[in-house]
């Protein structure tokens, strides 16, 4: 499920953060921003713009806009007991859970590049920023409320529903 939206400047100064899920995975907005920073930098000049980065438990989905960074963190499922066949099931809905994801990611992206566009035309600097994206928190909420339901609805259909042949998924 979605855990948290971080949104940062490239310098690490975070400009907005909020979890949507009890966790202590990011107890720093400050200190994780300013880390992802320079991963972020370090990664994109060796092997390219990064997307997405996989951990066993979450997946860090990245988005830049302008000097903006986005990264929704979400967690990802484990089996329960991972000798009992249900790896590639399990696999499968951790992959439909990330496709969701990001296009959740991608309609916070919009909405963070209208707002960027907005305080161009308007020639704000980055100092108003940070309340500004607490003026849209409501729509960031809808946005992230409507991935979650979604979520919800693949975790129904991979729940109700045994899968016999991996490909079979495709079809729902």
């Amino acid at each position: 499920m979605i855990q948290k939206l971080l949104i940062f400047e490239r310098s690490g100064i975070c400009l907005f953060s909020k979890d949507y899920e009890k966790s202590t995975l990011c107890d720093d907005d400050e200190l994780t921003t300013g880390f992802l920073t320079v991963l972020f930098g370090y990664l994109d000049s060796k092997f390219g713009a990064l997307d997405s980065i996989k951990a066993k438990n979450n997946i860090l989905l990245i988005k830049t806009v302008q000097d903006i960074y986005i990264a929704l963190i979400i967690a990802r499922f484990q089996p329960e007991n991972p000798n009992d066949g249900e790896n590639d099931r399990i696999s499968l809905f951790n992959k439909r859970l990330e496709n969701a994801c990001k296009a959740q990611l991608g309609l916070i992206e919009r909405k963070v590049g209208t707002l960027l566009l907005q305080l161009r035309i308007r020639q704000e600097n980055s100092l108003n920023y940070k309340s500004l994206f607490m003026d849209i928190e409501e729509d960031f909420d809808a946005i992230i409320q409507n991935g979650r339901h979604k979520i919800g609805f693949i975790k129904k259909i991979f729940a109700n529903r045994p899968i016999t042949n991996a490909l079979e998924i495709y079809k729902i």
